[in-house]
């Protein structure tokens, strides 16, 4: 005999699911005119931050815990960016690092591309802005013991792709 089901919580008292950073993650997601200016915001940090920590912070506290973001890209397709990405995570590890796995999403409407990068003891987090064809890639080591490495790059379009991308 199976034991009873606790009841059911009403709507009200359920816990919001969690981010990564541990706080409440809205179900709903913000407007298109504020999603805009939370993108913009990230994008203007990028553009004239000196610490490039300030600009990961803003994109996981302003974008990052926002499931609505987060679910709403579509996978890209990496293999371009390897060749750029890689030797930028080599350098600023100062080691030779081998890639295990790399996942891009790609939001469209706001020309945005977020995502991991797996390596042998390393992980990375990587923004991609595609309208200023400007970038910035944090890593540390797996480990999370040593201190987070940041670099920002830049990046243009050698070739007008045969279809549009997603």
């Amino acid at each position: 005999m199976k034991p009873p089901r606790p009841p059911r919580r009403p709507p009200s008292v359920t816990p919001s699911p969690r981010g990564s950073s541990g706080r409440s993650t809205p179900l709903d997601g913000p407007e298109a005119d504020e999603l805009r200016a939370l993108v913009s915001n990230v994008k203007d940090k990028l553009v004239q931050a000196d610490d490039f920590g300030q600009v990961m912070d803003a994109f996981f506290e302003q974008l990052g815990t926002d499931l609505h973001i987060l679910t709403k890209g579509v996978r890209i397709d990496e293999q371009p960016l390897l060749g750029a990405l890689v030797p930028m995570a080599e350098q600023m590890a100062a080691r030779p690092l081998h890639v295990k796995e790399m996942k891009l999403y790609r939001l469209r409407e706001h020309r945005l591309s977020h995502g991991m990068l797996y390596f042998a003891g390393w992980l990375g987090v990587v923004l991609l802005f595609e309208d200023i064809g400007m970038g910035v890639l944090a890593m540390s080591q797996a480990d999370l013991q040593g201190p987070t490495l940041y670099g920002r790059f830049r990046f243009l379009a050698t070739e007008r792709p045969a279809r549009p991308l997603n």
